[in-house]
């Protein structure tokens, strides 16, 4: 990671520094070593032991954008004993793993790679024996990465349904949840191509509540047909602009994948509760009171950020750091660039001037917000100056879902490139005491 982030004040310089000590701490090839030990031919994965011997060959396979990561970790531990691998990551997140073919793929919209890593990674399934044990790598970022459309559904329809619900704020459950009815890769159906081997699952999560049903779209568990609350968007999908064809698709249950045998076993190994834990550490380092809060980041990014701020100007005391995680949503109804973590950025910078010696931080920790180069932004109480005096206002971004250029305008973007992590978005307001 090289994390580039210009400070403003001794609270931004703070803000920073948590959020690299974080992004250090989450990073998937140090949780995986975390939770896999080897002793000879024992394997413990959170004190469950697995006998290699028992296995004629160990592969490795995984899609996600910490994918990369986790493989290199897991290869170091396996040594001599891995046979070979697949591992699929976003364009631009992959990285050399001995032995194991990395293929890369679009991201956050399938495209023809996406396509054709999905028929990769079901001919790997096909290819292993009964004896063999596969290790699955499984992170955020799945769901576009690797596809495997239903009869009748084209790319240019799935193309269409991302970006429809991309754009229309709707959650990531609601998302994968449509995707799995248009897939027959998701929602259990790699669990079907796998059934005549043991598999493991080990699952950098970056979803709210770790559902594995969610985390890539649950190609390895049933969705099963309740449990999972749907946004308000999707009654009206069924009158949506998408073909008959994906239409009836949307409209008919999830299949749960009959004949897979047995459950496939998920060890979820880091998620955004160990980024909070981690972000409230760095804090105390820098002396700094952490004040973490279990009420997830959720909704709309500009509404979210707001209510932040109003509980920082009634609550937060100098020399505190909030702490907040999570995913909000955008609904998109300009042209701009941007991305969840900057629009909650530019939504705060109104507030920040109520608030002095104050950073306002959000930023994903895969190092990617939105279709852009940036990981989020931060801002502080003169970015609105700064802002306005290259010619930005507030009101106006926000109205175009513009929030990369204010924030590039004020000297509030963060980018870091591909982190090595997935485990959602970070919020950080932190208020320095005055010198």
């Amino acid at each position: 990671m090289n994390l580039s982030a210009t400070p403003h004040n001794r609270a931004s310089e703070h803000a920073i520094e948590i959020y690299r000590q974080v992004i250090e701490a989450v990073r998937a090839d140090r949780l995986v070593s975390r939770a896999v030990q080897r002793a000879g031919d024992s394997l413990f994965i959170q004190q469950d032991r697995i006998d290699l011997s028992q296995f004629d060959r160990v592969w490795i396979a995984g899609v996600g954008k910490a994918s990369c990561a986790m493989a290199q970790a897991l290869d170091g531990i396996l040594g001599d004993r891995l046979s070979g691998g697949l591992v699929i990551t976003k364009t631009g997140h992959g990285i050399e793993v001995p032995k194991v073919t990395v293929i890369e793929a679009a991201h956050p919209v399938p495209d023809r790679t996406s396509l054709d890593a999905g028929v990769r990674m079901l001919s790997f399934a096909e290819s292993v024996g009964e004896r063999d044990l596969v290790f699955f790598l499984l992170s955020g970022g799945a769901s576009a990465l690797m596809e495997a459309p239903k009869d009748g559904i084209e790319l240019a329809d799935l193309q269409d349904v991302t970006r429809h619900y991309l754009a229309s704020g709707v959650d990531i459950g609601t998302l994968n949840h449509i995707r799995s009815r248009l897939s027959d890769i998701k929602g259990g159906g790699l669990a079907k191509a796998f059934s005549h081997t043991t598999v493991v699952a080990l699952v950098v999560s970056d979803v709210l509540g770790n559902d594995l049903r969610t985390i890539g779209s649950g190609p390895l568990v049933s969705p099963g047909l309740t449990g999972l609350k749907l946004g308000p968007t999707w009654v009206s999908s069924f009158q949506g602009p998408f073909r008959d064809k994906v239409n009836q698709a949307l409209r008919t249950p999830a299949m749960l994948p009959g004949a897979v045998g047995h459950q496939i076993p998920h060890y979820v190994i880091g998620s955004v509760s160990l980024a909070m834990i981690e972000a409230a550490d760095a804090a105390r380092r820098l002396g700094l009171e952490p004040l973490s809060f279990a009420d997830p980041l959720r909704g709309e990014a500009r509404t979210m950020a707001r209510k932040i701020c109003r509980h920082a100007i009634d609550r937060l005391p100098p020399g505190a750091c909030m702490i907040f995680g999570g995913e909000t949503t955008v609904t998109i109804k300009g042209q701009g660039r941007g991305g969840r973590c900057q629009e909650m950025a530019v939504a705060a910078v109104d507030s920040m001037r109520s608030l002095p010696d104050t950073c306002f931080w959000a930023a994903g920790t895969d190092g990617t917000d939105g279709p852009t180069d940036a990981a989020g932004g931060f801002v502080d109480p003169d970015s609105a100056g700064r802002a306005l005096g290259n010619g930005f206002r507030t009101r106006v971004s926000l109205r175009d879902n513009d929030s990369y250029a204010f924030l590039r305008a004020c000297g509030g973007l963060i980018q870091t490139g591909p982190t090595g992590s997935n485990v959602n978005d970070i919020v950080l307001v932190v208020r320095s005491e005055s010198i």
